[in-house]
This record gives structure tokens, C-alpha cells and sequence, in this order.
């Protein structure tokens, strides 16, 4: 039976790096290969790339002109902390989510005002080498468009999926804890998360930066990803083992 999800973390929910390069290099045309790479060398959210749809904010996705080329960096738009001012209708106080009282103007608050705020920006980084195949996409493309990749979120989905399919990969992640395992954006996200744990062995600086590069409001949440390294922890008690 699958465990609740909220109860247990995937430990298999992600990618090897030989299985990105090979859903990269399967790809029959440059965009498609561009949205995966995008997503794994930088770890951003599908919404966070992809032309918004009719349900998203409409600040959301990334531009042509949210490239600066010659710090390789990416200006994104937070997809997660869309964030929105409560006030008394009455005399304008900020208030909690959860008031029912204004304690200025001590009147009950029954239909509070509410103003949506701007998605927080942050900038990531991005290898050169990402930033070569984005501009010779853009030189190469026919579209014109504001956006570096001018699809809907539905439509990423397929790309990455497919790509996954294509090299056998059909269900990513344990069984016994995700019952949606087909292959998503979202897994090239943790994929990064998980190779930058094996390469610095989790180390405390370098979960800082990849909070940064992730966006995480908790440095608690990057933490979770040391456990993804199931392996290592593995290897490890076998050699606690091991006859000398």
C-alpha cells in the first residue's frame, strides 16, 4: 500500500545525471531539449520558465529580457510566494490571515481588503554552457516571442515525459511512497537538488547556495535532500562493515 505522501520522502524521486543527458539528447528539437536542460541546470519550476497560462499570475515565466548574458544569471519570478496584503476595510490596518478584528478601529471584519502583490524576484545562476544552447535557440527559432520557451505548462509536461519515455524511464520515484509516478518537470528539479547533495556531501555552506538557487523560504526543506542520497548512506553502513 503507498504511504501518505506528507508522511515519507521520495527517496528515488529524481534523476541520474546519465538519465538527463541521455532525455536531452533524444529530444527532436531544440526547444524541447532547452526546457530540460534549463530545468536541471538551474532548478526552477516548470511555472517559473513556461509562458503562464489563464490560471497563473501573469508575471510568471521567463523572458528574453531576464537574461543577463554576461553575468550568466536568470532573473526569476518566485512561482511560490505570491503573496497578498490583508487590510481593515474600515481604516486600511495590515491584517493577519486568520483576523476576524481589527485592533485599531475594533470593528469585526467580515469581507477584509485584499490586494495581491507582485511575485518576489530572485536571480539564479547558469552555466555557460546552458547559455549557449538558450542563444542559439532564440537566433533560431521563427516565433517571436517574449518568452524563451513559448508553451503552457500541459505542454512542458509532455516534453519531459516523453523524453523520459523514450530512453525507458516510464515511472520515476519508490512505489511504496508516490502513487503519481510518471516522469514530471518537477523531477529535473530534485534532480538537481540531489546531484549538488553527492557532489559537496551536503555540506552547510553549499546547502545555503542551493537554497538560494532553489528559492526555498526554509533552509529545512534543501536539508531534506540529504536523505535523497540513499546510496551514499547505504555505502556507508556497509563499510562500517567491512573486514579489514
Amino acid at each position: 500500500m503507498p504511504v501518505e505522501a506528507r508522511a515519507m520522502k521520495d527517496l528515488r524521486g529524481f534523476f541520474s545525471v546519465a538519465q538527463v543527458d541521455a532525455m536531452i539528447e533524444g529530444c527532436d528539437n531544440l526547444r524541447d531539449r532547452v526546457l530540460i536542460r534549463l530545468l536541471w541546470r538551474t532548478g526552477m519550476r516548470i511555472s517559473e520558465l513556461v509562458r503562464p497560462g489563464k490560471d497563473r499570475s501573469p508575471d510568471l515565466g521567463l523572458r528574453v529580457t531576464d537574461i543577463l548574458w554576461q553575468e550568466n544569471t536568470l532573473i526569476i519570478r518566485h512561482a511560490k510566494r505570491s503573496a497578498s496584503k490583508i487590510s481593515c476595510p474600515n481604516c486600511g490596518t495590515t491584517l493577519g490571515r486568520k483576523f476576524k478584528f481589527c485592533p485599531i478601529c475594533r470593528q469585526v471584519v467580515k469581507a477584509p481588503s485584499i490586494q495581491k502583490l507582485a511575485h518576489p524576484v530572485r536571480r539564479i545562476d547558469v552555466d555557460p554552457g546552458t547559455l549557449a544552447m538558450v542563444r542559439e535557440y532564440l537566433e533560431k527559432r521563427t516565433e517571436n516571442s517574449e518568452f524563451v520557451i513559448n508553451i503552457g505548462r500541459q505542454m512542458a509536461y509532455l516534453v519531459v515525459r516523453q523524453a523520459a519515455e523514450r530512453i525507458g524511464i516510464t515511472e520515476v520515484g519508490d512505489p511504496l511512497v508516490s502513487q503519481r509516478r510518471h516522469p514530471h518537470p518537477h523531477h529535473l528539479r530534485h534532480s538537481l537538488a540531489v546531484h549538488s547533495v553527492r557532489v559537496t556531501k551536503g555540506n552547510y555552506a553549499d546547502l545555503i547556495r542551493l537554497q538560494a538557487q532553489l528559492g526555498h523560504a526554509s533552509l529545512s526543506t534543501t536539508a531534506s535532500y540529504v536523505q535523497f542520497s540513499d546510496e551514499e548512506k547505504r555505502k556507508w553502513y556497509d563499510e562500517l562493515w567491512e573486514e579489514k
